[in-house]
């Protein structure tokens, strides 16, 4: 069990417009490292990030993303 950082990068591979070819696989290791007790950390900056982005479907499914990590916020 531990803390995992997550860089905006990471969002943007698995839940941004467009994804990662592999984007499925990183979805499903962040669920499987979530449930062996993993934590997500995220900062400030990975919102600043996403705000930049003029596209709300991208916006949307990043924020839908990152709300199902529970991360804690540094």
């Amino acid at each position: 069990m531990g803390t995992i950082y997550l860089d905006h990068n990471v969002v943007v591979n698995i839940s941004g417009i467009p994804g990662a070819p592999d984007a499925q696989a990183l979805l499903d290791h962040a669920k499987t490292l979530q449930s062996l007790g993993n934590r997500f950390v995220l900062s400030a900056w990975n919102m600043y990030e996403l705000a930049r982005s003029n596209n709300q479907q991208h916006v949307e499914q990043c924020c839908s993303f990152v709300e199902a990590l529970k991360p804690l916020w540094v």
